[in-house]
């Protein structure tokens, strides 16, 4: 089913527009499938030390947290840019504002 659907989209030229464009880079680490099969590992491990639904619970919460913290880099560079590019655009719209500071 997975190779029909993909010659499909060959076929179909799903993505000839974005071709000339450099796909992003997808962190191995961080796919759908290698989060769920991170968090299952926490849960096996709770599970075979007779963890409580609380440890369990708490267990999963810091696998998560994890994931937040590294993958946190990206997400507050983006932020960074759009707050730099809201900030010159503000200037330019109405130079008589103040300037607020990059948490404006």
């Amino acid at each position: 089913m997975l190779r029909w659907g993909a010659h499909s989209e060959e076929v179909i030229n799903v993505y000839g527009a974005i071709q000339a464009h450099e796909r992003p880079r997808i962190n191995p680490n961080y796919t759908v499938d290698a989060v769920i099969t991170r968090r299952e590992g926490v849960l096996v491990r709770e599970c075979e030390k007779g963890g409580t639904a609380a440890s369990i619970k708490a267990a999963m919460d810091r696998a998560i947290d994890q994931i937040q913290i590294e993958t946190s880099g990206p997400r507050d560079r983006a932020a960074e840019a759009i707050a730099r590019v809201t900030k010159k655009f503000r200037s330019k719209l109405d130079p008589a504002l103040p300037d607020r500071g990059p948490e404006s």
